[in-house]
C-alpha cells in the first residue's frame, strides 16, 4: 500500500515511512506525520540549525538511502 510523505507528499510503501519525534513550539513532545527519510533528515537539519547531507546513524541513513532509490524508480509517484 501507498501512503503519501507528510512533508513531501511523494507516495511510499508503507515501510520506507517513519514517524520522528520532534518537540517543537507547534508540536511539544509529539511525532511527525509519517515522513520518509529524505524528510527525517531535512527537518532534523531545519531543527538543529544544521547542514548535513547525510545521517550518521546507520537505519536512519540506509532509510534515507532507499527513499532516494524508491524516488529514482518511480518518478510518477511525484507529487503533481
Amino acid at each position: 500500500m501507498l501512503t503519501k510523505c507528510g512533508r513531501c507528499k511523494w507516495d511510499y510503501p508503507d515501510e520506507l515511512l517513519h514517524q520522528m519525534f520532534m518537540a517543537t513550539p507547534e508540536r511539544p513532545g509529539g511525532y511527525t506525520a509519517p515522513i520518509c527519510g529524505i524528510c527525517a533528515l531535512e527537518m532534523g537539519n531545519e531543527h538543529m540549525g544544521v547542514k548535513r547531507k547525510r545521517f550518521s546513524g546507520e537505519m536512519a541513513e540506509e532509510a534515507r538511502l532507499r527513499a532516494i532509490g524508491w524516488r529514482k524508480k518511480h518518478p510518477e509517484k511525484k507529487p503533481k
